[in-house]
């Protein structure tokens, strides 16, 4: 909430009412005795009731408190939704996952100009079961994640000041994810 401690560290503080309202939905399809397509959603709504942001002002030469009425929570999307298309046949296994997350806001302001965009990422995973004897099972796996390289922040923050004039002047950081990489693995059972 932008408040500072005496040093001049900020305090966290949990807000005196919100709520969360939303629905989900999972559903899994059996196209043919190869192909299952596995489906998740969820759609929410996400509010603070009353939000105090409090925020130096050089122009007051304190913090200045700044009020906000039924505003989204931070870190909340209004709709997440994935979906996992898997072959499968004898020991071969693929399965390709998409995973879409809403905007998200970086504060409790509602501000767009703090919040990271909606984000869209794929993923292909690769099995295979190798025909030994000599432990009970021994497979392969390729995880390609990030399929389509896709430039997303999925977390950040945010930071603001009064300026000497009194317009609110914000900042933001994100933290970028990584761009398409793969991960080789191998299970054995003895």
């Amino acid at each position: 909430n932008g408040k500072q401690s005496d040093v001049g560290g900020k305090l966290s503080e949990n807000v005196a009412s919100s709520h969360r309202m939303g629905a989900e939905l999972n559903a899994s399809w059996k196209i043919c005795p190869m192909l299952r397509w596995d489906l998740a959603g969820a759609v929410s709504k996400n509010q603070i009731q009353r939000y105090h942001l409090y925020a130096w002002s050089d122009q007051a030469g304190a913090e200045v408190l700044t009020t906000y009425d039924r505003t989204p929570i931070a870190y909340s999307p209004q709709l997440v939704l994935s979906n996992t298309l898997t072959f499968a046949h004898r020991a071969f296994e693929a399965a390709l996952t998409s995973q879409y997350v809403g905007m998200q806001y970086l504060d409790n302001t509602g501000s767009r100009e703090r919040s990271l965009p909606a984000y869209h990422v794929a993923s292909l995973r690769l099995g295979y079961e190798l025909p030994v004897h000599f432990v009970r099972s021994w497979s392969i796996s390729l995880q390609i994640n990030n399929l389509f390289d896709a430039r997303y922040s999925s977390n950040g923050g945010a930071g603001y000041t009064f300026d000497k004039k009194g317009a609110i002047s914000s900042y933001t950081w994100t933290y970028p994810q990584a761009g398409i990489h793969a991960f080789l693995g191998t299970t054995i059972t003895i």
